[in-house]
């Protein structure tokens, strides 16, 4: 009886009670760096109407570059790969050294109006405090328990940034695979997610991409009108995918200055044109600024097709010139406007289904994680039909994907 009743303690303690306080900590470090870099730094620079806002991009690589150079001292591996690469070597560890480097650009990265997020900093963020919890129990973390709490606090990180629990576990269980999840981190995954997002709320209040919002009645025109979405989600994702990895190889060829030279001048562009049709700084941050223009009221299509081009080759050349942020909110994003798109090409600009869907299927896509856009999207409505739907939506988004991924470190089983 004794045997058990430890047994019992020390199960609760190792998926329960530590994933709980690494959930909490991460929340509010994350919520409070985002408030600081998004909300305010970002922020501060969106809000403003002048035209000499178009040149801040130019400092997105250059301060990103210096950071990395004089603080991280490292650009390989990039910070939105780290996790899944020290998940899949047992003899890696997190350089917990390099965090307040690597935190700061991608800081850097969003503040000065980079398309891209703090998703991989978050990630980082929370699989380093689960990192520092077992390495200081070490005696409840071993064989098959090693990395429970890394998992639980990558998961923990972005429910907090991304404002949703559900996708926040699923992403820390599915990320480290193209066709697999790590079931034994399940529980811990969900109790940090959880906790991260209600201390996250604590400090920022939710935060969600697509707010819920009106879902009208699912017909025949609605169901047809989503599975094309759907496909047109899956082959976007394949082809941003593409498009990274293609950037990817060609910065190793390039050197430091040409990175940031090449890299630089295109994000000036493109925030000029953006905010030249749509009046506000759509390439700017990992795509909320975007995604909540097009929500506000009907869009011309040709004005959403330049706000989702220009932020999703904004992403792009960001990962060329070596930014620091994460892709994880911007491939949503793309998929949101695509959604919204649909909904105005149908007459249905009010039904959030579309850019929910939307949202869903490009990220799951993109990321391979189909159990985190499904958790979206019934978190998104709520509506056991839109789930229905959604799920047989991502499934085709899925295999428009092929083997394709935005994270080539992950591997293609567990």
């Amino acid at each position: 009886m004794n045997l058990k009743k430890y047994e019992i303690t020390e199960n609760l303690l190792v998926l329960v009670i530590f994933p709980a306080v690494v959930g909490v900590i991460t929340g509010l470090l994350v919520g409070a760096f985002s408030w600081i870099i998004e909300e305010k730094g970002l922020g501060m620079f969106a809000a403003e109407k002048s035209w000499w806002i178009v040149c801040v991009p130019l400092a997105v690589l250059p301060a990103t570059w210096i950071v990395n150079k004089f603080i991280t001292r490292t650009y390989s591996p990039s910070t939105s790969e780290l996790y899944i690469e020290v998940y899949h070597d047992s003899e890696k560890r997190l350089p917990l050294l390099q965090t307040p480097g690597r935190l700061l650009a991608g800081a850097a990265t969003v503040f000065f109006g980079g398309a891209q997020g703090l998703e991989s900093p978050s990630t980082l963020l929370g699989a380093s405090a689960g990192n520092i919890f077992e390495r200081s129990f070490r005696q409840f973390f071993k064989g098959n328990r090693k990395g429970l709490l890394l998992t639980a606090g990558a998961s923990a990180g972005i429910a907090a940034v991304f404002s949703s629990p559900g996708a926040g576990a699923m992403f820390g269980l599915e990320a480290p695979f193209r066709r697999g999840m790590d079931i034994k981190a399940f529980v811990p995954a969900l109790v940090a997610a959880g906790c991260s997002y209600t201390a996250n709320v604590f400090v920022r209040g939710p935060t969600p991409l697509v707010p819920m919002g009106s879902i009208e009645k699912i017909d025949l025109i609605v169901v047809v009108s989503v599975l094309a979405l759907a496909f047109t989600c899956g082959i976007g994702a394949r082809l941003v995918a593409y498009s990274a990895s293609c950037a990817r190889q060609l910065a190793k060829k390039s050197l430091p200055w040409q990175r940031i030279v090449y890299g630089s001048i295109p994000l000036v562009l493109l925030a000029f044109i953006g905010f030249l049709f749509t009046g506000v700084w759509v390439t700017f941050g990992p795509g909320n600024i975007a995604v909540q223009w097009a929500l506000e009221e009907p869009r011309l299509i040709g004005l959403l097709i330049i706000a989702v081009v220009t932020h999703t080759v904004g992403t792009l050349f960001c990962i060329y010139g070596g930014g620091g942020g994460g892709v994880f909110r911007s491939l949503a994003a793309a998929g949101a406007l695509i959604g919204q798109i649909t909904a105005v090409i149908i007459g249905s600009a009010g039904n959030n289904i579309f850019p929910l869907i939307g949202m869903a299927c490009f990220l799951s896509a993109g990321y391979r994680i189909p159990l985190a856009g499904l958790f979206l999207i019934a978190e998104g409505t709520g509506n056991i039909n839109c789930i229905v739907l959604g799920l047989v939506a991502i499934a085709i988004s899925q295999v428009c994907m092929g083997n394709a991924t935005i994270a080539p470190a992950q591997k293609n089983t567990n």
